[in-house]
């Protein structure tokens, strides 16, 4: 006998919104890549000597876009399961105030590292996005994917020299 499989599908309006709001984001990232790109070049996304002031601002925006991705994740998949009944994957699920709580983790390392330009958040920022990265790349036995989470990585070591030159240069 054939097992009915008794799956819930994602209405067509979640699916057009979760699509809209992931293009969304990344008309954003492409907006922020080009103005960082006409600032500074290419230099500002490798590894910057952060001698002047227009040099440090782009940069610690770098450090914290790993961040805002899990800021964006984390809210849609809360407001997504608000409207809608379902997480991003489409699995049934009713409880969305931890993933909406959860954002308050990311709204502040964004604080402290883009606004109060902490050097100890940026610090943290860099030891937390690679336990991260780490876990989940062992998790799921996908080490083929690092180079694509090296990025973030080096942003944030950036980040963490950014903050300090911007403290010196006071």
């Amino acid at each position: 006998m054939a097992k009915a499989e008794n799956k819930e599908r994602m209405s067509f309006a979640a699916v057009l919104l979760i699509s809209l709001g992931g293009l969304a984001l990344l008309l954003i990232f492409l907006f922020e890549l080009i103005q960082i790109l006409s600032e500074g070049g290419l230099k500002l996304l490798i590894w910057p000597r952060l001698n002047h002031g227009y040099e440090v601002a782009p940069v610690i925006r770098l450090a914290v876009a790993p961040w805002a991705l899990l800021l964006f994740g984390l809210g849609a998949n809360g407001l997504c399961i608000l409207t809608f009944g379902h997480n991003l994957v489409g699995t049934p699920q009713q409880i969305y105030a931890p993933w909406l709580l959860a954002t308050i983790v990311p709204v502040l390392m964004i604080h402290l590292i883009d606004y109060r330009r902490s050097v100890l958040a940026a610090g943290a920022s860099v030891v937390l996005i690679a336990a991260v990265v780490g876990y989940v790349l062992y998790l799921n036995n996908a080490w083929p994917w690092l180079p694509a989470a090296l990025p973030f990585l080096l942003w944030g070591l950036n980040g963490i020299r950014a903050t300090q030159a911007d403290r010196a240069m006071g």
